[in-house]
């Protein structure tokens, strides 16, 4: 079962993943300033379930799989 997304998990996530929030909405394929908002305190908006599962999987984070170079 997937965390709850919360802007706090959100902003921990992006700082295991080692990514700048700029790296980070790139490979989100998503502009710094949403990024942004999702992490900012009053935003109620969420990931897109396949986001959020590709962002727990470059923090380290996801409960099932987890990523490896070739």
């Amino acid at each position: 079962m997937l965390k709850e997304q919360t802007p706090e998990f959100l902003a921990q996530l992006q700082a295991k993943t080692g990514l700048t929030k700029t790296e980070l909405a790139e490979r989100l394929t998503m502009s710094l300033k949403s990024w942004d908002n999702l992490i900012s305190k009053n935003c109620i908006q969420k990931l897109p379930g396949v986001k959020f599962e590709f962002l727990l999987l470059l923090a380290g984070e996801h409960p099932e799989y987890i990523l490896t170079k070739r």
